[in-house]
């Protein structure tokens, strides 16, 4: 875990955190082990949480932007978070995994692709050029046209 401070993060306090030249740099929270607050040398300011996997792999995740959330609103955010990891999930994870979600013009691609080299089989046949004529026709029309660039885990029923 990171080492702790011994400031706790108000804003009072990080308003008046000043970049450094040329360096990233990170301070933390005295209440709660993880939180802190990175600032880039421009300037900006970002709350962090630090953590460490139940296989012991060290994670960071950022929180969100100082000036969109207050000190409080992260630290509740950052509790939430590091409660989680408790549990035995990784935010982190998570996250980059829904970051790297297809969308629905990627998995019809996919489809249209398998079904050319005749992967698809109906009933016991590859798909015949007529049918697929009629599929990349569907395809583009209706399901790229309206919901072709959601993600496929942002789709309901």
């Amino acid at each position: 875990m990171p080492k702790r401070s011994t400031h706790r993060l108000t804003k009072k306090f990080l308003d008046g955190l000043q970049p450094i030249d040329g360096k990233d740099y990170s301070v933390w929270d005295s209440d709660i082990a993880g939180f802190g607050i990175r600032i880039k040398p421009s300037g900006k300011k970002t709350f962090v949480v630090k953590y460490r996997t139940p296989q012991g792999q060290q994670r960071k995740m950022t929180l969100g932007a100082f000036g969109q959330l207050t000190p409080e609103q992260a630290r509740k955010l950052a509790m939430q978070k590091l409660g989680s990891v408790a549990m035995g999930d990784d935010p982190a994870l998570e996250k980059r995994n829904q970051n790297k979600a297809k969308t629905i013009t990627e998995l019809c691609d996919q489809y249209l692709e398998a079904a050319s080299s005749g992967r698809y089989l109906y009933r016991g046949k590859a798909k015949g050029e007529a049918t697929l004529r009629n599929d990349r026709g569907h395809i583009e029309r209706h399901i790229k046209s309206l919901i072709g660039a959601k993600r496929i885990d942002a789709l309901s029923r």
